[in-house]
């Protein structure tokens, strides 16, 4: 269980495991108003599917580097992919965007 050092008033503390969830979940949202599905996503990232589906479901703890070149390809800052989820209920599951036609 990962405890907050106590840095003195005014510093929240951060949740490791939940920084990287808001992350995972907020590069989903960002690559599907991209209109990319997982497989183009990791083609434009030099990496593979499965990466992608680790990253995505927050089992992945990313580093800098591969951060900003997530936020290369979706056309984003650094600091966008840290931000909250527009909906926070976001459910990642498996299977490929459903077309509407």
């Amino acid at each position: 269980m990962w405890v907050a050092p106590s840095w003195g008033a005014g510093v929240a503390p951060i949740d490791p495991q939940e920084l990287i969830t808001r992350v995972a979940r907020r590069i989903v949202e960002l690559r599907r108003a991209k209109g990319m599905t997982q497989a183009q996503f990791a083609e434009s990232l030099g990496c593979s599917v499965q990466y992608v589906g680790l990253v995505e479901r927050g089992l992945q703890n990313l580093t800098l580097a591969k951060m900003a070149q997530i936020a290369n390809v979706l056309g984003v800052t650094i600091e966008d992919l840290m931000k909250r989820p527009r909906r926070a209920n976001l459910k990642i599951v498996k299977g490929r965007p459903r077309t509407r036609g």
